[in-house]
């Protein structure tokens, strides 16, 4: 798969998540149990049954980077790949206490868009022979669309809009307020840079 995370248009969302699960405190448990010059061995294993399409390895890497420089990290596979059973997907090495913080947070990123990137690409190979091309939606978790249409990417479909800023399409209650289909039309080509392309939601 060409497409890549950028680390400078995820890099809030990661850092919100820290946020999230750390707090000012850190992870409590960990402190209190774990000596702080201990290292571990650590992998992460696909456990889905069937087959799965990674996404958000990319992520994750960036989370450990974000938490801890010094965490050694190999891929074993890339996002995009598709996966079977107890494949192992990356090695990860160093502080005991650094990949216990970051834990969850990577594996939340991981579940969550290879979920996205699995069901796209079922729908896509489903679509491919009709030279059918599968499209996401705005309807993203809120500050989360970047990374949800990066999986849409991993599982073969293909990106629409990613806000309202950024593509014409006439939807329902456009056409409502407008008063049809054609008067929204024509009241868009009036006003727009000609090379903007128009698009129209339909029911039929």
């Amino acid at each position: 798969m060409e497409n890549k995370i950028i680390k400078s248009e995820v890099i809030d969302i990661i850092r919100g998540a820290i946020s999230e699960d750390l707090d000012s405190f850190g992870d409590i448990t960990s402190k209190y149990l774990i000596p702080p010059n201990r290292n571990s061995f650590s992998y992460i294993v696909c456990k889905e049954a069937g087959d799965t399409i990674l996404s958000g390895l990319d992520v994750a890497v960036l989370t450990l980077e974000e938490i801890d420089r010094s965490i050694k990290i190999v891929s074993l596979k890339n996002d995009g790949d598709s996966l079977k059973y107890m494949d192992r997907v990356c090695n990860i090495s160093g502080s005991t206490l650094s990949i216990l913080k970051a834990e969850r947070i990577c594996l939340n990123f991981i579940q969550h868009m290879s979920g996205i990137a699995t069901l796209t690409s079922k729908f896509a190979k489903i679509a491919e022979p009709y030279k059918v091309k599968i499209l996401d939606t705005r309807k993203t978790k809120p500050s989360l669309r970047k990374i949800e249409k990066y999986a849409v990417l991993c599982g073969g479909g293909h990106n629409h809009r990613f806000g309202l800023f950024d593509r014409i399409l006439i939807k329902d209650n456009h056409i409502a307020a407008a008063g049809s289909v054609s008067k929204a039309i024509e009241s868009i080509r009036s006003s727009i840079p000609n090379n903007l392309k128009i698009e129209v939601e339909i029911k039929d």
